[in-house]
């Protein structure tokens, strides 16, 4: 099949990814040993084109095969997107469901099996077009299963190309999954208390506190990534409502003055924000 084989290692806390074979070129549609692994659709329900509009990017997955969250983890690359757009018109930031958290060993990996809905809001400009614009959109991926592969597609949303699937599916699909984007903190009634960061010689023990109601509720805390400190995925703990954790410096003394990420609580994921002062 021409997968690469991916082994991540820690070494003195740094985390180090080993490829022992290249990973191939981007696969268009991610067809391996003649099955499609991967399908990609650009999708809307808007019907009004002359105001900002939400465009779902939708994945389905082979059996088996995961894509990854923004912050993949001990490893893996996020889906990446590049814009083809009218004249004027400009794309947001790719807004991510709340992810699974997958266990293999002494590694963790945040992604998304069977299907995947990615959402990004269209800002059109000049005389934006009643009828649907010419949107096309640049995928590239990384999708893994026992080893990993490269994989990419292009997916248009034109006048002439209609929708891929009927538009009240659309819809469903699209509500359903933005279900599943992390809420505001406040939102869920919790906040958070005593951060506190303290160090030792190459590691940070990283830690705070929940407060509200539904404090009990909160299972389990999804860091975003950080550019100047490896976080140690496993590590994290949620207990009595005390979120804590361990991450490496990439420099020693370095300051970590915030770390964000979600937390999972009741079938929700809230977003927040943890400032320390040093």
């Amino acid at each position: 099949m021409g997968n690469s084989l991916t082994i991540v290692r820690w070494y003195a806390g740094v985390l180090t990814v080993l490829l022992l074979v290249p990973l191939p070129e981007r696969l268009e549609g991610q067809v391996i040993g003649g099955k499609q692994i991967v399908h990609a659709e650009l999708i809307t329900a808007a019907g009004d084109f002359t105001k900002p509009f939400l465009v779902g990017l939708k994945f389905t997955m082979e059996q088996g095969w995961y894509l990854y969250w923004k912050n993949p983890g001990d490893a893996g690359l996020p889906v990446a997107v590049s814009w083809t757009l009218p004249d004027g018109y400009t794309a947001g930031q790719l807004q991510f469901p709340t992810p699974s958290k997958f266990v293999y060993d002494d590694l963790i990996a945040y992604g998304y099996k069977i299907e995947l809905v990615l959402f990004v809001e269209i800002r059109p400009g000049g005389k934006s077009p009643a009828s649907v614009p010419a949107l096309k959109a640049k995928l590239d991926w990384l999708v893994c299963r026992e080893s990993c592969v490269r994989g990419g597609a292009e997916v248009n949303l034109s006048p002439s190309a209609g929708h891929g699937i009927p538009l009240a599916e659309t819809r469903q699909l699209l509500e359903k999954w933005s279900d599943l984007l992390p809420l505001p903190l406040a939102s869920g009634g919790l906040w958070i208390t005593k951060p506190t960061v303290t160090g030792r010689p190459g590691k940070r023990a990283v830690s705070f506190t929940i407060q509200g109601d539904r404090a009990g509720e909160v299972t389990d805390f999804y860091p975003h990534g950080l550019d100047n400190a490896t976080i140690d995925y496993k590590s994290v703990t949620v207990e009595q409502g005390r979120v804590s954790f361990e991450l490496a410096p990439y420099t020693e003394g370095e300051a970590i003055p915030s770390i964000s990420g979600v937390l999972v609580a009741g079938g929700k994921a809230y977003e927040c924000t943890v400032v320390f002062s040093q």
